[in-house]
C-alpha cells in the first residue's frame, strides 16, 4: 500500500482547508496554525469543520434533526466525517464539498 509523503499530506490537507473557506468557513475561537477549527453557517445552524490531511472532520453545534446525507451523521454528538482513503484523491474532496454545499443557506 502507498502512503501520501508529509509533504504531499500537507498540501492534500492545504487543499481541504481551501475548499472549505471558499464555502464561506470562517477560522472558529480554537483556530490556529496546528488546529484548524473553522466554522460555516448552514440550514440546520453552526458547523464546526477540522480540515485534515485524510478527512474532514465537522461537528454540529446542534444535532440535526434528520442526516444531511453523504455521510454518516452521529446522532448522539453531532459529528458528521467525511473520511478519505490513505492517499486521498480530488474525487473524494469534491464529494464531501457537494454534500456540505446541499446544507448551506
Amino acid at each position: 500500500m502507498r502512503y501520501p509523503t508529509k509533504k504531499q499530506a500537507a498540501a492534500f490537507q492545504a487543499k481541504t482547508t481551501a475548499a472549505v473557506i471558499a464555502l464561506g468557513a470562517v477560522p472558529d475561537k480554537h483556530d490556529s496554525p496546528e488546529y484548524r477549527e473553522l466554522i460555516l453557517n448552514t440550514i440546520y445552524g453552526p458547523l464546526h469543520l477540522y480540515p485534515g490531511e485524510t478527512s474532514i472532520r465537522t461537528r454540529f453545534d446542534s444535532i440535526p434533526p434528520c442526516n444531511p446525507g453523504g455521510a454518516e451523521l452521529n446522532p448522539y454528538s453531532g459529528k458528521w466525517n467525511f473520511e478519505f482513503g490513505v492517499m486521498p484523491s480530488q474525487e473524494e474532496l469534491d464529494w464531501a464539498i457537494t454534500c456540505i454545499k446541499r446544507i448551506l443557506p
